[in-house]
């Protein structure tokens, strides 16, 4: 049995690994000149520490990301569990708001509760007006979603799910994510796999038990390709298969996968951007909002989560900070060019520490963005579930005929989607189906 898998992302990597590790052959094609996908990290000279434009956090304690971590021997370091609260230079301490904005999450939770949309449910509550807007900018920041499209239900589900696994806790790869995308593809290509770089698929033709993939190979010619096998795993991100037929990066199926599109009308591509300065060495000690570490929040600006990169080897250095915006406060920033939104994030923390714009940016050596939703092989940054969401992720689950399978965050089901164990775990499932189906 040959498959061909499109999208070399760690979902890809993991499956292809696994089936491998069987005895099929695996032939992987990815749009990119580089695997990983939404795992994005790059070293630069003179730093200490790798910076990553795409993933960074695992969440928790997720067996398949330890049980890679552990083969590896990759290093993982805990993230400060430290979080604050400041606006314009003054720290702001409001446990008693914390304390209400936590019960509308356990209210939330209610299985007698309808699906609805996080806005419908807390219409229909009664809480205090800040705890809601806090509540709506949690949402918001951490889904990378809308509050008036994403489902209480996939919320609930991902919450309990999170904590099965110790979600309230964040660890990172001391030596950058990139290293676990690294081992799968060594544990695939020692087993024979093929990896086709710069090739952009545009066409899947399929009959039970055959497929060709017809794909753009970049190359000074940009020639087109037909691979064959048959079987095909799809990874790439539910924003690429959502996007309009003859739009750069998307796929046109032939015939149509009967599931698929009443599976993507109840999914999203949320929307979130992240920019990660460096500054002159001295520059978070002379601010007591940033002197601790750990994660800062403030709701009244366009990035409004930092957090420190990892310290790094030897005496305490700081490399920089990054500025996270998700939702619709990311929505608003799609259209600004990489230098514009290093300017909002400068804008941003200077009002945090309460200090004057030129006066933060005097302090800035670099910047570091990648512009996720303008990727067209991304199209955002992961996804969320809208009202009855989580049945549309369970349908994807399923092959099509024992010939198309569907994996990656967007199709994951046990509450890990918008995650890289979750993008594992489908992989794995994947590959688990089609060996089960030979």
């Amino acid at each position: 049995m040959e498959v061909l898998g499109i999208g070399a992302g760690v979902a890809g990597l993991a499956a292809a690994r696994s089936l491998c590790v069987a005895g099929v052959k695996v032939c992987l094609l990815e749009a990119r000149d580089r695997i990983g996908g939404r795992i994005h990290t790059i070293r630069v000279p003179n730093l200490p520490v790798p910076v990553e434009l795409g993933a960074e956090f695992i969440h928790g304690r997720p067996r398949t990301i330890l049980e890679i971590a552990e083969k590896a021997g990759l290093e993982i370091e805990a993230t400060p569990a430290r979080y604050e609260y400041w606006q314009k230079g003054r720290r702001v301490h409001r446990d008693d708001l914390f304390g209400k904005v936590e019960e509308i999450f356990e209210r939330m939770s209610d299985p007698n509760l309808a699906d609805q949309t996080f806005s419908e449910f807390l219409v229909r509550i009664d809480a205090n007006r800040e705890a809601r807007q806090w509540a709506t900018d949690y949402v918001e920041g951490f889904n990378a979603a809308r509050a008036d499209r994403i489902s209480t239900w996939s919320l609930a589900h991902e919450s309990r799910a999170q904590q099965s696994i110790g979600g309230d806790c964040a660890f990172r790869f001391q030596q950058g994510y990139d290293r676990l995308v690294d081992w799968l593809w060594r544990e695939c290509v020692s087993r024979g796999a093929i990896l086709h770089l710069r090739t952009v698929a545009s066409a899947v033709e399929w009959r039970r038990g055959h497929v060709e993939v017809t794909a753009r190979v970049s190359t000074k010619d940009s020639a087109e390709q037909v691979f064959s096998a048959d079987r095909a795993l799809i990874t790439v991100p539910v924003g690429v298969l959502q996007a309009p037929e003859e739009s750069p990066g998307a796929i046109r199926f032939r015939p149509q996968p009967p599931s698929l599109r009443p599976a993507l009308v109840r999914l999203e591509m949320g929307y979130a951007t992240r920019v990660t300065l460096r500054f002159r060495l001295g520059f978070r000690e002379a601010h007591p909002a940033l002197a601790e570490g750990g994660f800062i929040h403030s709701n009244e600006v366009a990035f409004p989560t930092w957090w420190s990169p990892p310290e790094g080897p030897g005496p305490r250095v700081t490399p920089g900070l990054t500025g996270w915006a998700g939702g619709p406060k990311a929505e608003r920033l799609t259209g600004l060019s990489d230098v514009e939104l290093a300017h909002r994030a400068i804008e941003s923390l200077a009002a945090i520490v309460g200090a004057p714009f030129d006066a933060v940016g005097r302090d800035v050596e670099a910047w570091y963005v990648h512009n996720w939703s303008a990727d067209p092989f991304a199209r955002g940054a992961y996804s969320y579930a809208r009202v009855r969401g989580l049945e549309a992720r369970r349908s994807l689950t399923e092959p099509v005929e024992k010939t198309l399978s569907f994996a990656g965050e967007a199709v994951d089901t046990e509450g890990h989607a918008g995650t890289v164990h979750g993008a594992i775990a489908s992989g794995q499932r994947a590959a688990r189906q089609i060996l089960e189906s030979a």
